[in-house]
């Protein structure tokens, strides 16, 4: 499962329902359904992500752990401090518990380096690149059930 989380008014915390929406778009029906573009408020999307019974969930986030704008990296919860950008209510590392114990499903934080998260401004050019190569990935992975 694909959750996509960020505010699309904040330039690059707009990457994760990004990913959401361009995988949706990439994969069939059946692969769609377990794609979930949550915005800000990932929490009010609970109830259909662990209804969907799922064995790991990938969360899709802008995180700035200080990397070079675009650079794409798997993050333990622990290390993030629950720190992503976005301005979602609840803490991703809240979020991320919550899911992990309610479903047994592996969570993982798919972090991109933002350059910029100003208010009313596009996705930069390195992290809409990023977000096509995660796509492709991630696409083939939906499709091949792992």
């Amino acid at each position: 499962m694909v959750v996509g989380v960020g505010n699309e008014l904040r330039g690059d915390d707009g990457w994760g329902p990004r990913v959401a929406r361009l995988l949706v778009e990439q994969v069939g029906p059946e692969e769609a359904k377990r794609v979930f573009d949550c915005g800000e408020v990932p929490e009010n999307y609970l109830g259909p992500i662990l209804a969907s019974r799922p064995e790991a969930i990938v969360i899709c986030d802008a995180v700035d752990f200080g990397a070079a704008p675009g650079t794409v990296s798997i993050i333990e919860f622990s290390e993030s401090g629950g720190g992503a950008i976005s301005t979602h209510n609840a803490p991703l590392a809240l979020l991320a518990g919550l899911l992990a114990a309610e479903s047994g499903a592996d969570v993982f934080l798919l972090g991109v380096q933002p350059a910029g998260t100003q208010f009313a401004a596009p996705l930069s050019p390195a992290v809409e690149q990023s977000a096509a190569a995660v796509v492709e990935a991630l696409a083939e992975h939906l499709r091949r059930g792992t």
